[in-house]
């Protein structure tokens, strides 16, 4: 398979994406580009046809569905905080994830109380 270049618009738009799936997401992205595009030269155009980018409320381009869930998980972790009353071990249970893991998402998400 020949090589094939990124056109610097096309590279900006993926540096700017949240990888969840790390480098095993962004390589299978590579890999279907390289099948799905013909041309050597890889543009934005070319690639919002194989990857959906949506446009998340702060301004960071990411794949739509990856915007909306975290937009949801953003608010159910406050919806809970505030039922509990900011009590972080009763938060985490009723999330059903540890302590470690709801501050994590907590910095992820800028919540703070």
């Amino acid at each position: 398979m020949p090589h094939k270049k990124i056109s610097p618009e096309a590279m900006s738009t993926l540096m700017v994406q949240q990888w969840p799936g790390n480098v095993r997401q962004l390589k299978n992205l590579m890999e279907k580009i390289a099948i799905m595009v013909e041309a050597n030269l890889i543009d934005l155009g070319q690639l919002t046809q194989v990857y959906d980018i949506g446009v998340a409320g702060d301004g960071v381009e990411r794949p739509a569905i990856d915007s909306a869930r975290d937009d949801f998980e953003r608010h159910h972790i406050i919806d809970v905080l505030d039922k509990t009353d900011w009590r972080m071990g009763e938060a985490a249970s009723r999330l059903g994830i540890d302590r470690s893991t709801l501050f994590r998402k907590m910095k992820k998400y800028g919540i703070s109380r």
